[in-house]
């Protein structure tokens, strides 16, 4: 827990991005986490984003592990907002509610990959719903 608080604070994942679920993060846990490659063409419908979605998490933390110059297009659309979030950097962070309706960006040359952790708070009742349904969700292969 004190390496999540320690990452959120230099990262700013609380105060820059306005989301208030990461103000206190001594309650959370990652309850998963997984590596997404975006490439162009990658996925067999022809894609190389998400979908709009919303996550199984009370947080969401988006960590950059390529540098904005190894690839174009990418990064996080959040649905009702003008542009596209993409880190210039390896290691830096998005952070947003689970609850936020976002998509992946096509990235349209090279290579992009970031670690997505999914965080739950387990002082909140919300958290254990949303776990759940992850459970739920990863059970039925959704």
């Amino acid at each position: 827990k004190r390496w999540l608080a320690a990452f959120a604070a230099r990262r700013g994942a609380g105060a820059a991005t306005g989301v208030p679920e990461a103000a206190n993060t001594s309650s959370f846990f990652i309850y998963d986490a997984l590596v997404v490659k975006y490439a162009p063409g990658l996925a067999a419908d022809g894609r190389s984003g998400q979908p709009v979605h919303r996550d199984y998490a009370t947080l969401t933390l988006n960590v950059a592990l390529s540098d904005a110059e190894d690839f174009e297009g990418g990064g996080t659309r959040f649905e009702g907002r003008e542009g596209v979030v993409t880190p210039a950097r390896a290691g830096a962070c998005v952070a947003h509610a689970g609850r936020t309706r976002h998509a992946g960006a096509a990235t349209t040359s090279g290579t992009r990959y970031v670690l997505v952790c999914f965080l739950l708070d387990v002082d909140a009742d919300e958290s254990r719903l949303a776990l759940a349904r992850a459970m739920e969700f990863k059970r039925d292969n959704r």
